[in-house]
């Protein structure tokens, strides 16, 4: 998708048009348009909602104007664009009006929908997934703000839209920021249930193997520490493989167990 020339212009002129600024967490604003894009193209989207992608901030964050833009490129590409703008002036002016009157989150959702075609929802909210997704640079109040605001109103528009796995990581982003020690407590359980499934799972091929060849594997539970956090295999099957059979078997069934539960050990992701 990189490779097209649309995006390589939008590339250029973005990279242009940010040089020199810089978010929070310092990394450089065109970082952030590129990871946009990247959402965007992850989700199978055509080149136009790609390169759209990589300039949705350049009307609202740079000295670019609509005019000069679109000098550059197609009349569908950049009414995407003003679109996106569009949108984030009116999320910004609801959390303006905030104080003074209670937000009508489904209003707003309806609004957003109706005032952009599908195309210009999805580049707002692969926008909204990065800013998640680097949310830790900001004060503890405005990420507990965002966090809050996605949950009401863009976890709503990706479900209209159907885009479940932007959805769950969205949604997975903002319980982190908004219920930290929920979070925490179930992805460590979580952890220790897929480690424990992969380690039965090892134990599970070697008994089988055993059966096959006729020795008893003599293999018991897995049994877990006082604390939930370490596992252990009972030692009783290395001991009867170095019984049956030669030094060298025994140490190819000890690794091969050991690097299956190594690399088919699912992993959570760092939400940082």
């Amino acid at each position: 998708m990189f490779q097209d020339l649309t995006v390589q212009r939008a590339f250029t002129v973005a990279s242009k048009a940010h040089a020199g600024q810089q978010r929070r967490n310092g990394e450089p604003v065109f970082v952030h348009c590129v990871e946009t894009a990247r959402t965007l193209a992850e989700l199978g989207l055509t080149a136009d909602v790609v390169a759209a992608g990589l300039l949705h901030d350049i009307l609202d964050d740079t000295l670019m104007t609509e005019p000069q833009l679109r000098s550059h490129f197609s009349h569908p590409l950049v009414d995407m664009v003003c679109k996106v703008s569009r949108m984030s002036t009116i999320c910004q002016l609801n959390r303006d009006q905030q104080a003074d009157r209670p937000l009508d989150r489904a209003k707003l959702t309806d609004t957003l929908m109706c005032m952009a075609d599908p195309r210009c929802v999805l580049i707002k909210l692969a926008d909204r997934l990065h800013n998640m997704r680097t949310i830790a640079a900001l004060p503890e109040q405005k990420r507990q703000r965002m966090a809050q605001e996605s949950m009401d109103i863009f976890s709503p528009l990706a479900n209209r839209l159907g885009v479940w796995s932007l959805k769950a990581e969205l949604e997975d982003l903002c319980f982190q920021q908004l219920h930290p020690v929920q979070h925490s407590q179930l992805q460590k359980r979580l952890k220790e249930s897929q480690h424990r499934g992969s380690i039965e799972l090892a134990l599970n091929k070697l008994s089988q193997h055993l059966d096959c060849i006729g020795k008893s594997s003599a293999i018991s539970q897995t049994v877990y520490a006082q604390d939930m956090q370490l596992l252990y295999i009972n030692v009783s099957i290395y001991l009867l493989l170095l019984q049956s059979y030669s030094f060298t078997s025994f140490c190819c069934y000890f690794f091969w167990s050991l690097a299956y539960c190594t690399w088919h050990t699912p992993m959570v992701a760092d939400k940082n």
